[in-house]
C-alpha cells in the first residue's frame, strides 16, 4: 500500500502558509508598492549642515534592487517552471503530451489555491 500523499496532491501545510502569506501581501499591497517605489527612486532627504546651509537630495535609488524584489515576490504566485533539457525535436509525441498535461495540472492547482 502506498504511503504519503498521492502524487500531485497539495501539501496542506504549504497550502495554508501560502494562503496566509497571500492575505498578508494583499493587506500590505499599498505599503509594498510604496517601498518598491522608494527602493527604485530613492528617498528625498533634507539635511541641515552645522553652518546652517540646507542640502536636499535623493539617496539610495536602486531600480535594479526594486525589480529584483518584485520578481522575488512574484515567484510566490508564479512559481518558476523547471527547465526542460530535452528539446522539443528530441521528444516523442507521447512525451510532449505527458509533459503538457503535467504542467497544465500544476498551473490549475496553483490557480485554484490562490
Amino acid at each position: 500500500m502506498p504511503r504519503g500523499r498521492p502524487k500531485g496532491s497539495q501539501n496542506k501545510v504549504r497550502a495554508e502558509a501560502k494562503q496566509v502569506f497571500a492575505m498578508i501581501l494583499q493587506e500590505m499591497a499599498p505599503e509594498a508598492k510604496e517601498w518598491l517605489r522608494e527602493c527604485a527612486q530613492g528617498i528625498e532627504i533634507e539635511k541641515t549642515n552645522p553652518d546652517g546651509t540646507t542640502v536636499n537630495g535623493r539617496f539610495g535609488a536602486d531600480p535594479g534592487k526594486a525589480v529584483d524584489l518584485l520578481l522575488k515576490m512574484s515567484e510566490f504566485y508564479f512559481p518558476k517552471l523547471a527547465r526542460v533539457e530535452k528539446g522539443i525535436a528530441d521528444a516523442s509525441d507521447e512525451e510532449l503530451i505527458v509533459e503538457l498535461r503535467k504542467r497544465t495540472a500544476e498551473v490549475n492547482a496553483d490557480t485554484l489555491d490562490a
